[in-house]
């Protein structure tokens, strides 16, 4: 008997600078993303190009109210695939928190650190799990 498969992954990042931007790139590179998307609300900025030119991808706005949902559709349409979404630093934990079903007051227990990445991988179920948090963080200069 198998368990659930994995299905898709997403990558989450919230890169401040355009040295946090190259920084998260070379830490998406590792997990070699196919697409790469911004949260409706973030704006193009220098850390976003970094991050764009550092993987070799466009970026793409993902639209929507509800940016959970949102990041879930694009997920679920590259299945078997990986991608990944530049968010705005104060909305991560609360997508984290989310796509575990923990109450969303447990946002404000989590830190995001701008050089890191957080990675989540959903199953043929359509069941959300945090694999890590902050990857990256300490072996990055400054983070």
């Amino acid at each position: 008997m198998t368990g659930p498969r994995i299905v898709a992954r997403l990558l989450i990042a919230a890169p401040r600078t355009a040295e946090d931007g190259v920084a998260v790139a070379a830490l998406l590179a590792g997990y070699a993303p196919t697409a790469l998307h911004r949260l409706d609300g973030v704006g193009a900025g220098e850390a976003e190009r970094s991050v764009a030119a550092g993987l070799g991808l466009v970026v793409t706005p993902v639209e929507g109210s509800d940016p959970l949902q949102a990041i879930e559709s694009v997920a679920m349409r590259t299945l078997g695939g990986c991608v990944a979404v530049l968010a705005a630093e104060d909305a991560v934990p609360g997508l984290l928190v989310r796509a575990l079903g923990a109450p969303a007051e447990a946002a404000a227990r989590l830190a995001v650190v701008p050089r890191a990445i957080s990675v989540l991988e959903c199953d043929d179920e359509r069941r959300w799990s945090v694999v890590r948090v902050n990857e990256g963080a300490l072996a990055l200069p400054g983070a």
